[in-house]
């Protein structure tokens, strides 16, 4: 807390971090690292619930009627992303975050979930909050898991994206409808790879 706002939310937090990050790459300015350090650490103690799974706030400043919110998500992608080589407990996050994502937030046209509500979902599909940065973060997720695997390997990852399922797939399952379950095999290929801090996150 900066003794003036009452709460800290997980996707501004990222913002902070990301531009941190950034800046430190760009200059090397020691304080940066220190503090980025220190935010990493809040981070994973503070803004993820006892499941592991991001949450919107360390201290929520108001009743809130979601646990659960896409755009923190995609944010969280994007920092485990961008410093998982500069702190490694940050790989264990992105396997988790985006297993979450793929088999849980993804309805059967395509669309992402907006919210985990106390009570159900909320499944409006908004493009400018939490759609478009949710597509993108599981594009670069996989931009950079592309880096790793051999021709045939994406070969079998394309077949599988492009693959849909019969009518009486569970219509709350994500995986089988639009291609994202990976096999086993595939998956510690694209989960445990590395790549180094990119600016475009």
């Amino acid at each position: 807390m900066d003794g003036v706002r009452d709460f800290v939310d997980h996707y501004h937090s990222c913002f902070v971090m990301k531009a941190l990050a950034k800046i430190y790459g760009l200059t090397g300015h020691e304080p940066c690292r220190d503090a980025l350090s220190k935010g990493i650490k809040y981070y994973l103690e503070n803004l993820f619930d006892e499941d592991g799974l991001p949450k919107p706030f360390s201290k929520a400043p108001r009743l809130t009627v979601y646990t659960r919110e896409l755009y923190d998500w995609a944010e969280c992608i994007n920092l485990c992303l961008l410093l998982r080589d500069r702190f490694p407990e940050l790989e264990r996050t992105l396997e988790k975050v985006v297993a979450h994502i793929v088999t849980t937030w993804v309805k059967r046209d395509g669309s992402f979930r907006s919210r985990k509500l106390h009570l159900g979902w909320d499944n409006v599909p908004m493009h400018r909050w939490g759609q478009s940065q949710m597509f993108r973060s599981l594009a670069f997720y996989l931009h950079e898991a592309s880096k790793h695997l051999d021709q045939t390997t994406i070969k079998e990852c394309a077949a599988l994206r492009d693959s849909l399922t019969s009518s009486d797939t569970n219509p709350w399952s994500a995986r089988p409808l639009y291609g994202w379950r990976v096999p086993l095999h595939i998956e510690d290929l694209t989960t445990k790879a590395s790549s180094s801090p990119d600016q475009s996150v």
